[in-house]
């Protein structure tokens, strides 16, 4: 049997351990590590931290506020039996696999390389509360709140496999309570699952598997690589770092019909102050005039012999898809956006799709490292798109984070629940936020409609959760559903911009510190579990908490009050924390939010 077919049966059977038994499994060997003579496998340490391997291939992370444990080699072979590789105990040599370890300031890197195995996997254990990674449907805060069965973590449209993928806003990058970091890097063929092991409907591990399955490209010329870092921190604040405009989908023209003067409407709304975005996507199908130009000149992604491969989309089932990673197409786009807005006077431009998933399945991606593949299409993307100015939006990122540029949540369900719906809000801001991307656009109020309309009461509570957001958009007309809720969005609306230079502030503290605008209420006390897992309120800066309403037909209101003294903004009166208060007087007018004061006693 090949040295991966081996492999690969031992991963099944760890895989297949009874339910709880990988997890006890962690309790045993960590009593016979101390029980256990003779010197690691590996050690490596910094004034910050520490990495051990022991015979039991488990790695020990270790810094002065907590620790992490790392199943080792899930995929090597029973028989694998390590030799160092070098004399300073940071090599091990498992018979053509190699592990290393080295110390990088905060963090330390772990890197496996391999020749002889079609895949690598490690399994991190989720001690602790854990919080970033991917954009998800149901976007748990804490992460570890929903198991996940593994996928290649790529840019999706996890619209069209809610069970399944990531969104567009993802990154290789989680943080614990416990003070630790984990980064995978970008050359690394990632396929990521959170297993439940003890069926308590909590994950146990965040597992990382490299290997060169689609939609990762197959490169026989190179090694296969999993490396990742461990950075540790004193607490988890340390250690972090609409359309139908076009004749033809992808022309970039007005349809006549519809808009027969658009500059004349476009004038028009300048004049009544409205600045005018058009939505764009980076699609031309193959009935448009202008495909043959993008073919004939190579625009489109093609395959390895230079042929254009067709993609389909929620607008059309055979399209070109432009190739931002050659610079002619870029320029061959970008400039026809350019003329557009030229002659018609548009502001700016909201940039849909750009995640991988809707790439073809055969493609080349030219001027690219390989080992970035898929990925960095959508990397490529946004670098095509903020070149029209720190207006535009985009739904996707990817090592994208200096890029200035509002960052859209993925389209949201008009519904109430966990499921794409208003309790989603939120913890997609907090998301966004710890990987970087400050400024955050909640998409449209009310959810989007597509298979039901909002009720009245969610469509306020939704504008409600917008009030302190880094902007608010309204594409169902409030006066839709009657006088009284034009008023009380107007009073949304009104709040919103009597907070205009706080989120103007916290806007330009992002640019200078990389921290986000909306922060988690554990920024605060993030040694405090009550702080650790409330997901339904955050901090904006850190003198504002905002507590939105989202549950239907609410009449009290659970909030976590942090640290100090915070005056409720409605009633004037003060609450205490770090601790849990219950509000009993919430109606449909309430907008919940409270001030820290430094000064007042209780």
């Amino acid at each position: 049997m090949p040295p991966e077919a081996v492999g690969a049966t031992q991963f099944h059977h760890r895989a297949m351990m009874p339910p709880g038994l990988l997890i006890a499994g962690i309790l045993m060997l960590e009593i016979q590590r101390f029980a256990a003579s003779g010197e690691p496998l590996i050690h490596v340490e910094s004034p910050y931290n520490s990495v051990t391997v022991e015979e039991d291939r488990i790695l020990h992370f270790d810094h002065p506020k907590g620790k992490a444990r790392v199943f080792l080699g899930l995929t090597l072979p029973d028989s694998s039996s390590p030799v160092q590789c070098t004399d300073d105990m940071k090599c091990l040599d498992f018979g053509g696999t190699y592990l290393e370890a080295h110390d990088e300031a905060h963090c330390q890197m772990i890197t496996w390389v391999t020749d002889t195995l079609s895949q690598l996997k490690d399994c991190v254990v989720l001690d602790g509360h854990w919080y970033g990674g991917g954009q998800q449907i149901s976007q748990p805060w804490p992460i570890e709140k929903v198991p996940r069965n593994e996928t290649p973590y790529v840019t999706a449209d996890m619209l069209q496999r809610r069970d399944l993928w990531y969104g567009g806003v993802s990154e290789p990058y989680w943080i614990s309570s416990r003070g630790i970091a984990v980064r995978v890097t970008d050359d690394t063929p990632l396929f990521l699952s959170l297993p439940d092991e003890d069926e308590d409907g909590k994950a146990d591990l965040l597992c990382l598997r490299a290997a060169r399955e689609p939609p990762y490209p197959p490169l026989p010329d190179f090694p296969l690589t999993l490396t990742y870092y461990l950075c540790s921190g004193a607490n988890v604040k340390e250690v972090e770092i609409d359309d139908s405009w076009e004749t033809c989908y992808g022309d970039l023209s007005f349809n006549p019909d519809k808009f027969p003067d658009p500059k004349k409407l476009i004038d028009e709304l300048h004049a009544e102050g409205f600045r005018v975005t058009l939505w764009v996507h980076p699609f031309v199908n193959s009935e448009c005039q202008s495909f043959v130009e993008g073919d004939q000149k190579g625009h489109f992604i093609q395959d390895e012999t230079g042929v254009t491969q067709l993609t389909s989309w929620w607008q059309g089932s055979s399209a070109g898809l432009v190739d931002f990673s050659s610079p002619e197409a870029v320029r061959w786009w970008t400039h026809r956006l350019k003329v557009l807005q030229k002659s018609t006077g548009i502001d700016s431009f909201k940039f849909d799709a750009g995640e991988t998933s809707w790439m073809p399945k055969s493609y080349v991606l030219k001027n690219t490292d390989r080992r970035a593949w898929p990925n960095v299409f959508s990397k490529q993307f946004v670098e095509a798109v903020v070149k029209f100015g720190g207006m535009i939006e985009t739904r996707v990122g990817g090592s994208t984070q200096r890029h200035l540029a509002f960052v859209r949540m993925l389209d949201k369900d008009s519904t109430w629940g966990e499921d794409n719906g208003l309790r989603t809000l939120v913890p997609s801001l907090l998301h966004f936020g710890i990987l970087g991307y400050p400024y955050v656009l909640p998409d449209m109020v009310g959810g989007n409609s597509y298979d039901q309309e909002p009720s009245e009461e969610l469509f306020l509570r939704w504008a409600q959760a917008n009030t302190f957001m880094p902007a608010i958009q309204f594409s169902i007309l409030p006066w839709r559903y009657g006088d009284k809720m034009t008023e009380r969005c107007q009073r949304v609306t009104a709040l919103h911009k009597q907070f205009s230079s706080v989120l103007m502030q916290l806007a330009e503290e992002g640019i200078r510190k990389g921290i986000p605008m909306a922060r988690p209420t554990w920024w605060l006390c993030p040694e405090e579990e009550i702080c650790l897992t409330a997901d339904q309120q955050f901090l904006l800066g850190d003198k504002i908490l905002v507590t939105p309403i989202v549950h239907e037909g609410a009449k009290t209101l659970t909030v976590v009050i942090p640290p100090g003294n915070w005056k409720r903004a409605d009633t004037g009166y003060y609450y205490h924390g770090p601790q849990i208060h219950s509000l009993d007087d919430i109606t449909l007018d309430s907008i919940i939010y409270f001030t820290k004061d430094t000064e007042k006693e209780l």
